[in-house]
């Protein structure tokens, strides 16, 4: 289980890909980015979430770094997909394309290879697609 991390009235959304926080206390999750490390997927175990949407400032949370989990993607994917996580906003030109946000299209500075990840079936923007991953402690670096 993880902290949300993220600003006091920001909730974090289920299905995201998450990373560390910049607490010393090493227990909490923030955006994805790409200067800090990698933890997983924010799933909704429905065991203390107040919501069903995403998990409220504060709270602890699952998070999946090895496994198979569902996610919806942000643009059209196939089982050849190379697994894209944003780390930067990119919503103003793909939809829903904000951080931590699951694609397949390289773009600079906004997007990063997720290592050890694949998609499991094809499918459409909006979609939710089963992805499998070992997330493997990593600090993901953003594409040229």
């Amino acid at each position: 289980a993880r902290r949300n991390d993220l600003a006091a009235s920001a909730e974090a959304t289920f299905g995201l890909g998450v990373c560390k926080s910049s607490n010393s206390d090493d227990l909490g999750f923030g955006l994805c980015n790409a200067t800090t490390q990698f933890l997983g997927v924010l799933v909704h175990a429905m065991d203390f979430e107040k919501t069903t949407t995403g998990l409220i400032n504060g709270e602890f949370g699952n998070v999946m770094k090895k496994g198979r989990v569902w996610v919806k993607v942000v643009e059209a994917v196939t089982t050849a997909s190379v697994v894209k996580i944003f780390v930067a906003d990119h919503s103003g030109t793909i939809a829903n394309a904000v951080e931590g946000a699951f694609g397949d299209t390289a773009v600079s500075t906004k997007t990063a290879t997720l290592l050890n990840a694949r998609y499991l079936k094809a499918g459409s923007a909006g979609d939710i697609i089963e992805l499998e991953l070992d997330g493997s402690p990593v600090v993901l670096t953003a594409d040229a």
